[in-house]
């Protein structure tokens, strides 16, 4: 998209985005180069990001759909006076909550995303046989601010920083409606960023003046690199790159890659999922894996003396 003439007011955690062809686009598409591994691993390598526009069946989507449906519908944050795959927000949803999801048995979407075309995608972009954390995110967007931008590196850095995340919306998500937005050349600001990129959002300090650990959790830090998109944008450079987001459409992108997501201008709750890649020769962060992953919590965290 070369012109801003149609685009709507967009923001991204508050701030209003600035939506000049100088600051704004799109998405580049690979889906021409899906096929060639050596142009994959280029593309990743100077892109950031791999974006595919209808690689999953849209059939697939929408049966992963239904089961977060009626999730949401357990916990009763929507309106069901509307089409109830539409997810429109319940009124008395408060603005910003994160509805949790995917605790109900999904086989569509654990076929989707770990076996059959999928891994032989992900393993002709690293390389090499590869294996996934065995955790899954699942996200429910609701009207209000997005995610702030950040790099996922922080949250799963702990051995090897090849780790890729492919993320995958659960139906159609128009601008306004809070989709996956992307730094262009933010993976080459590792000179910038080297502080940022070298933190563990699960490492928390204790103080020699005999701090408690009590306090030290109260000094948690959730792994955001800014705020403010529009002043990480002037620091850093590049545009903000989206998509208007269709049922089977995947974004893969690196740890290093700064991202967010714009806020959520609907009245409709947005559903994500986002899982993590990495070759199978490397090893992996222990909160990510097994039957039971630890993720972010007490099990996961690390002290040092600051």
């Amino acid at each position: 998209m070369k012109k801003n003439i149609h685009l709507p007011k967009l923001y991204a955690a508050g701030y209003e985005l600035d939506t000049s062809p100088e600051c704004f686009g799109m998405l580049r598409s690979s889906n021409e180069i899906i096929s060639n591994s050596q142009a994959l691993q280029t593309r990743i390598k100077d892109d950031g990001y791999i974006f595919l526009s209808a690689f999953f069946d849209c059939e697939q989507i929408l049966t992963t759909r239904k089961v977060f449906i009626e999730e949401l519908l357990y916990q009763n944050i929507i309106d069901t006076t509307f089409p109830l795959l539409q997810a429109k927000a319940h009124p008395e949803v408060p603005i910003n909550s994160r509805p949790e999801i995917g605790t109900r048995s999904n086989p569509t979407l654990d076929s989707m995303i770990h076996s059959g075309s999928m891994i032989q995608l992900l393993k002709n972009i690293l390389g090499g046989p590869i294996q996934y954390f065995e955790y899954t995110w699942y996200r429910a967007i609701p009207p209000g601010k997005g995610t702030r931008p950040h790099c996922d590196i922080v949250y799963m850095g702990r051995t090897t920083k090849n780790i890729l995340t492919a993320w995958v919306p659960i139906g159609n998500i128009p601008l306004e409606g809070s989709g996956l937005m992307i730094l262009e050349d933010s993976h080459r600001k590792g000179n910038i960023l080297k502080s940022y990129l070298e933190s563990d959002v699960d490492e928390y300090c204790i103080d020699n003046d005999n701090t408690s650990l009590n306090e030290s959790l109260h000094r948690q830090w959730d792994g955001a690199l800014s705020n403010n998109p529009v002043i990480l944008q002037k620091k850093l450079g590049g545009r903000w790159l989206t998509s208007e987001f269709n049922a089977g459409d995947l974004v893969i992108f690196s740890s290093q890659t700064v991202h967010g997501s714009l806020d959520n201008l609907s009245d409709f709750i947005r559903l994500s999922v986002d899982c993590r890649y990495q070759l199978a020769s490397e090893q992996i962060d222990e909160r990510w894996i097994g039957k039971f992953p630890i993720g972010r919590g007490l099990l996961g965290k690390k002290w040092k003396i600051c």
